[in-house]
């Protein structure tokens, strides 16, 4: 008898735990999230020339966050792609100012 009580209601508490840790803020779902910055990513996409000067003397300085926001102002890139560019940045790499889509016929 008491087995069955248990496995009737225990559903209903797991999904009642799981929603309070949920709205108390103790656990959190993010789709996607963010990746490690990799480098090898960063040189498909445009930046100006002045946009990463800024940001590479911010990075060396410590600032890394002024120079996360000077890239996505510069560029309109998503947070995942501008830590991309700010880690080429930091290891010495030159983006392109302009990418050239297809090739010359």
């Amino acid at each position: 008898m008491t087995l069955s009580l248990v496995n009737t209601v225990m559903p209903y508490i797991v999904v009642a735990i799981s929603l309070w840790l949920i709205l108390t803020g103790r656990l959190t779902y993010v789709k996607g999230g963010l990746s490690r910055p990799d480098p090898s990513r960063a040189g498909t996409f445009s930046v100006p020339v002045e946009a990463q000067e800024r940001a590479r003397e911010l990075v060396m300085a410590g600032k890394r966050v002024e120079a996360i926001r000077e890239i996505r102002r510069a560029t309109n890139l998503p947070l995942d792609s501008a830590l991309d560019i700010i880690e080429a940045l930091r290891q010495g790499d030159s983006l392109p100012d302009k990418i050239v889509e297809g090739s010359p016929s």
